[in-house]
C-alpha cells in the first residue's frame, strides 16, 4: 500500500509522515519515549526560566525609583 494512502487513512498528511520518519526513523521505542520525556522537561524548564525573568523585570518596575541598572562586582 502506498504511503500517501496509508497517511490518508490515518488522517494525516504524507509531509507529516516524512517529518516523523526523519525525527524518529532510526529510534527504538524506548529511545523515542525518552526523547519525548526530555522535550517535555525542556519545555517546562524554558517556561520556568521565562517566568523567573518576568518576575525579575516586574520587581525592577515595582521599585520606587523605577528600574535600576545593577552592576555585579567580581
Amino acid at each position: 500500500m502506498p504511503i500517501k494512502e496509508l497517511c490518508r487513512k490515518g488522517g494525516f498528511s504524507d509531509a507529516t509522515f516524512y517529518k516523523w520518519r526523519a525525527k524518529f526513523g532510526g529510534m527504538d521505542v524506548p529511545d523515542a519515549k525518552r526523547l519525548r520525556e526530555l522535550e517535555g522537561e525542556n519545555a517546562k524548564l524554558k517556561k520556568l526560566l521565562a517566568e523567573a525573568h518576568l518576575d525579575m523585570l516586574q520587581a525592577d518596575v515595582d521599585e520606587p525609583n523605577g528600574p535600576v541598572l545593577r552592576l555585579h562586582s567580581t
